[in-house]
């Protein structure tokens, strides 16, 4: 029972930390990318978490949402974003805690 409270606990933390160091180390590589371009700071961020598409679309949502409102995109992205990745990776961990917690209820039973 142990081991499982142990497995529950890592999944919920394990996957949003993560995610949100994928989240920084692209977005870091497009930046230098963007520097070494030198092309205007938004014109070019590649993001390779397909994982995190929900929480990519989301962000795009509430960036033009916000953009109408007069707030700057890029601003706005970079506040939006690690929430939204750090939030979506957290349900994974949720659901995949859910599943295990569901298979070991069997086991036992």
């Amino acid at each position: 029972m142990v081991s499982h409270l142990i497995m529950r606990v890592r999944w919920q933390i394990i996957l949003p930390i993560v995610g949100l160091i994928l989240f920084s180390a692209e977005s870091f590589h497009s930046l230098q990318l963007n520097r070494q371009l030198r092309t205007s700071p938004q014109k070019y961020y590649y993001w390779a978490l397909l994982s995190a598409l929900p929480a990519f679309v989301l962000g795009a949502l509430i960036v033009h949402a916000l953009a109408h409102l007069g707030v700057r995109e890029l601003l706005s992205f970079i506040v939006a974003m690690p929430f939204l990745v750090f939030g979506w990776f957290y349900f994974v961990g949720r659901l995949i805690d859910y599943r295990i917690a569901k298979r070991f209820r069997r086991s036992v039973a």
